[in-house]
């Protein structure tokens, strides 16, 4: 929950107005179902409360501008700043560089949060890690997967643990397979310089799908604590069985090496699918599909859970009957169980 006295102010490279930043605000807010009767005023109340500056990432100066604009906000009162860096990677360490030495606040906490991808591989995750050790303790730092924060994907954990029908059905001796599906109809929207750097696998399925995989398949945490859900989350992905390449089949849209950043001849792919399987006694045989594109015919995000057939299919001779589950992760939470025939 944010306080009563907040101020988001927008900064980047870009130069806009503050109507054109609040206007690019407007397209993707909304109100929970809850707040609908005052969601105009409501809107009206947030948009006042944002603000934008143009600067570069690297620039001590601009982030000198920033401070003493935040300053003004501020009006003398101990106020915490929040650093939310939804850039590349590879400026992390300067904006990092930047925002210690002209912005952090004089009279209260500052802390920065970095998003994925954080490196592409163990070597540029331990460079990257190193750059924001220079300027910040580890406790002011976070690094996030903002899919996580989706409340769909988090009520994944109280819907398996808080309905005893679930958390009883819930292992290989019930559940055939499982399908996590993220799928965009559209493709890089000037993006693909740095989409080309790391590809739909490490932009879309080691992080946001390997998120949800983990809490659809870990084991009962001590409490919904972070370190708790951390650590039952962390011997999940350790039990993973490894990947090779015959477990892909990937590919690329039509088009996609004619967009501006892309390099002539790339192979990145913006399709993949994989199938895992998890080397424990819970989950042992059972096949869990990821699949992730870009630029389909199709925009969805679900989880989707085929159950085993029981003996009482027998009834049904001939015919394919099967239990689903289906749990859609993005507009909020649809849930549907399906008895399928056909």
């Amino acid at each position: 929950m944010l306080p009563q006295r907040f101020h988001i102010v927008g900064y980047a490279r870009k130069q806009l107005d503050l109507e054109g930043w609040r206007s690019n605000i407007l397209l993707n807010l909304g109100c929970r179902v809850l707040d609908q009767k005052d969601c105009a005023t409501k809107m009206e109340e947030f948009i006042e409360r944002l603000s934008y500056m143009s600067g570069q990432y690297d620039s001590a100066a601009d982030f000198a501008k920033l401070d003493a604009y935040l300053e003004d906000l501020e009006d003398g009162q101990p106020t915490g700043r929040l650093f939310y860096l939804a850039i590349p990677p590879n400026v992390f360490g300067a904006a990092m560089g930047s925002i210690k030495a002209s912005a952090i606040a004089k009279n209260a906490w500052t802390r920065v949060v970095v998003e994925k991808p954080f490196g592409r591989d163990t070597e540029s995750y331990m460079e990257l890690r190193d750059q924001c050790a220079e300027h910040f303790q580890e406790e002011q730092l976070y690094r996030i997967d903002h899919y996580v924060g989706k409340e769909v994907v988090q009520n994944m954990v109280v819907l398996r643990f808080a309905n005893f029908i679930f958390e009883q059905l819930w292992c290989k001796e019930n559940i055939r397979d499982m399908h996590i599906i993220f799928e965009e109809n559209f493709g890089t929207e000037g993006r693909a310089g740095y989409f080309d750097q790391f590809g739909i696998i490490r932009d879309i399925m080691q992080n946001h799908l390997l998120q949800v995989l983990a809490y659809l398949t870990m084991e009962r945490p001590k409490s919904l604590h972070a370190a708790d859900i951390n650590r039952v989350k962390t011997k999940l992905l350790s039990e993973i069985m490894p990947l090779k390449a015959r477990d892909f089949v990937v590919g690329q849209y039509e088009g996609y090496r004619e967009e501006e950043g892309v390099p002539e001849g790339s192979v990145t792919p913006t399709f993949a699918a994989c199938v895992m399987y998890i080397n424990n006694q819970q989950w042992e045989g059972v096949p869990f599909f990821l699949t992730a594109g870009k630029n389909l015919h199709n925009r969805k995000a679900e989880v989707r859970v085929r159950f085993k057939k029981g003996h009482s299919m027998d009834f049904f001779p001939g015919e394919e009957v099967s239990l689903q589950y289906a749990t859609k992760m993005r507009f909020g939470m649809i849930l549907r169980v399906i008895l399928c025939a056909s």
